[in-house]
C-alpha cells in the first residue's frame, strides 16, 4: 500500500468517526442554538447567578400550570360533597349540621296529640278526687273546664268525656259530664254524628241515675239521628249506628218493649245486610 492508499483511509476512517459522531450528539436533543438563545433570554445580572431565576420561574409555572387539573379535580369533589351533603341535611358548618334532620324532629314534636296529654291530665286530677262525691267543689271543676277548653273540636270534647265517663261519674261529677254534653248537643245541631252520640252518652247517665222516662227521649232522638244520616261506607259511623241500635234495643227489651225493640233490632240488621250486599 502506498502512501496516497493510507492518507485516503486516514481520511476515510476519520470522516466516518465524525459522521457517527455527529450523529449522537444530536439524537442527544442537545441544540447549542436553543442553549444559546436560553442563555441570552435568562442571561443573570452582574452579580448575580443564573441558576435562582431559573430555579423561580420553574417553580412560578409549576404553580401556575403544573397542579391545575388536581385543583379542578379537589374543586369539582369538594362541590359534589358540599350537594350531596345539603341533600341529606347535613353540613360543614357546626351551626347548620343536621339542619333538615332537626326540622323534622321539630315537626314531629308538634305533631304530638294534644288529646294524650290533656286525657292524662284528667286522669290524675280524677285521681286527686275522693269517690263518692256528690256535690263537686268549684276547685275540681274550674280545672276539669280548663281542660275541656284546651280541646280543639267538639268532637276531641266529646271523646274525652266518653273515655272518662264511668270515672267522672264515680267521683261525683254526674251533673258536671251531663252540662257538657247538653252543651255538644246544642252546638252540633248539623253533625249528627257526635249529636246522637252525645245523646247516647246521656241516655245512659239517665238511665244509670233511674230516670228511665228521659233516657228513653235520649235514646229516641239518638237513633233518628243516627240512623237518618249514617252513612254506613265510613266505619265510624257503622260502628255508632250498630252500639247505639243494640243498646237502644237492650233497653226497651228490659223496659218490656219487646215491639218496638224487634222493629229497632230489624232496622240494625236490614241496614247492615243492604250494606254487606252493596259492597259484594
Amino acid at each position: 500500500m502506498n502512501k496516497q492508499e493510507i492518507w485516503i483511509v486516514a481520511i476515510t476512517t476519520v470522516l466516518i468517526i465524525t459522521t457517527f459522531a455527529a450523529v449522537a450528539f444530536l439524537s442527544s436533543g442537545y441544540s447549542p442554538i436553543k442553549e444559546k438563545s436560553t442563555q441570552k433570554r435568562f442571561s443573570a445580572a452582574p452579580g448575580k447567578t443564573r441558576e435562582k431565576p431559573l430555579l423561580l420561574v420553574s417553580k412560578k409555572r409549576e404553580d401556575t400550570f403544573g397542579n391545575t387539573d388536581e385543583e379542578e379535580q379537589k374543586g369539582d369533589t369538594a362541590e359534589i360533597n358540599k350537594i350531596y351533603s345539603a341533600q341529606l341535611g347535613k353540613d360543614n358548618d357546626k351551626n347548620g349540621t343536621n339542619a333538615v334532620e332537626g326540622a323534622i324532629e321539630g315537626s314531629e314534636s308538634e305533631k304530638k296529640p294534644v288529646e294524650a296529654d290533656i286525657s292524662k291530665d284528667l286522669e290524675q286530677l280524677l285521681q286527686s278526687i275522693p269517690g263518692n262525691q256528690q256535690t263537686p267543689e268549684s276547685n275540681v271543676e274550674e280545672p276539669l273546664n280548663k281542660l275541656m277548653d284546651n280541646l280543639s273540636s267538639q268532637e276531641k270534647k266529646l271523646e274525652v268525656l266518653k273515655n272518662h265517663l264511668d270515672s267522672l261519674m264515680s267521683k261525683g261529677l254526674t251533673e258536671w259530664v251531663t252540662k257538657k254534653l247538653e252543651e255538644i248537643t246544642g252546638q252540633n245541631t248539623e253533625n249528627k254524628s257526635v249529636l246522637s252520640e252525645a245523646q247516647w252518652l246521656l241516655a245512659q247517665i239517665k238511665n244509670t241515675q233511674g230516670d228511665t222516662a228521659t233516657a228513653e227521649q235520649y235514646f229516641q232522638q239518638a237513633w233518628q239521628n243516627i240512623s237518618s244520616s249514617s252513612d254506613l261506607s265510613d266505619p265510624k259511623q257503622e260502628e255508632l249506628f250498630r252500639l247505639l241500635g243494640l243498646n237502644y234495643v237492650q233497653f226497651l227489651r228490659k223496659q218490656n218493649k219487646n215491639t218496638e225493640a224487634e222493629t229497632i233490632s230489624n232496622t240494625v240488621s236490614e241496614k247492615l245486610k243492604n250494606k254487606t250486599v252493596s259492597q259484594n
